[in-house]
């Protein structure tokens, strides 16, 4: 009714899923907390986007199995600035020590960007500076896809405001090489 949004994780025993753990809650009312969610390979790291989380600025939390629950890693992510849409998409690597988050809004400007940060074991830094949309209205975040080992990130934009004609999204290649990420090869539309 609240639209609080929770998660909740299961394993399979062989016969039948049963619940891991506890419930996954949402922070507020209109928050969408589990629109996005990443599990990790080794099903173990989950990051969870409320992206409407304090009024359309939205934030994500990763939580770690300890074995009888699962437990808050780290604290929240919480966007840059208002209405950004933070954590509308998320995406771990293999082993949970990375994260990318996607902001398809970018302060109501609709650029959009994706913040990326590695887990030290003790607190959530970033890996990089931000990667940020070309365009007002590209939405530049709208999906992310972080590659096993945490080094290769695809992003989405839902479409290209330079292409007024055909407003085609497109798919940006990034690797990470030297405490940066740039961008493999050109844009794909």
């Amino acid at each position: 009714g609240d639209l609080v949004g929770h998660v909740r994780l299961f394993l399979w025993n062989g016969n039948s899923w049963t619940q891991m753990g506890n419930d996954l809650d949402g922070e507020e009312v209109l928050s969408l907390f589990g629109f996005s969610v990443s599990l990790a390979s080794t099903g173990t790291v989950v990051a969870v986007g409320g992206f409407e989380n304090n009024a359309g600025a939205g934030h994500v939390r990763a939580f770690a199995w300890n074995g009888a629950e699962w437990v808050q890693r780290g604290t929240d992510l919480d966007a840059k600035g208002n209405f950004d849409f933070f954590g509308w998409d998320v995406s771990l690597s293999g082993d949970g020590s990375d994260l990318a988050v996607g902001a398809r809004r970018n302060n109501d400007l609709t650029f959009g960007y994706v913040s990326i940060y590695h887990w030290t074991g003790s607190s959530w830094e970033p890996k990089g500076d931000d990667l940020r949309g070309e365009f007002a209205g590209d939405g530049f975040g709208y999906s992310v896809s972080l590659s096993g080992d945490g080094m290769v990130l695809a992003v989405g934009a839902w479409q290209r405001e330079d292409d007024v004609t055909t407003r085609l999204g497109y798919i940006k290649i990034f690797e990470y090489a030297g405490a940066q990420w740039g961008q493999k090869g050109q844009r794909l539309v």
